[in-house]
């Protein structure tokens, strides 16, 4: 479980530094859909 959370921050903070915004919204929901 900590090495799930401890990748999902990774990928959160790759996302912020390397993605443009609109393809950073769109996986966020898509992150957000798999969570419900």
């Amino acid at each position: 479980m900590g090495s799930w959370v401890r990748g999902e921050r990774e990928w959160e903070f790759r996302w912020r530094t390397n993605l443009d915004i609109q393809d950073h919204d769109i996986l966020t929901d898509l992150i957000e859909s798999l969570r419900q």
